[in-house]
């Protein structure tokens, strides 16, 4: 995974060692569902908000982020805003996996501070983004 102005090879490298097998990620993926608990959100906020068909005009000053077919853990050390520039990305909350998304080109998502997840890049992404 890249961000432009930082150390690509570096990140190529780090974030490429975080790949699961297909059938252990499902296997994962299932027995979390079948745990229970409420998600980290406050007030019934969503953890993981999304709004479909956003102009991508709004984002065009934002940094630019990509990566290509992978999956890897991340946890937001602040909220994130992003919008899905082109490709396909399933993020999967670790507490509770019944509240994955998936987002695709045109795609807003704003994940939560605090959010650990797992992403699973199926297609190549490229998205903007920005902390708030």
């Amino acid at each position: 995974c890249t961000e432009k102005k930082k150390h690509p090879l570096f990140l190529v490298l780090f974030f490429s060692s975080f790949s699961f097998p297909t059938e252990e990620r499902e296997n994962r993926i299932s027995a979390s569902q079948q745990q229970s608990g409420t998600p980290k959100s406050s007030a019934g906020k969503k953890i993981i908000r999304v709004e479909k068909n956003r102009r991508k005009e709004e984002f065009q000053n934002w940094p630019v982020w990509g990566c290509a077919q992978s999956t890897f853990p991340w946890t937001y050390g602040q909220t994130e805003q992003c919008y899905i520039l082109k490709g396909k990305v399933t993020v999967i909350p670790d507490e509770n996996p019944e509240e994955a998304v998936t987002l695709e080109a045109g795609d807003f998502a704003e994940m939560q501070k605090g959010l650990s997840c797992t992403w699973d890049v199926l297609e190549d992404v490229s998205k903007n983004f920005k902390f708030v």
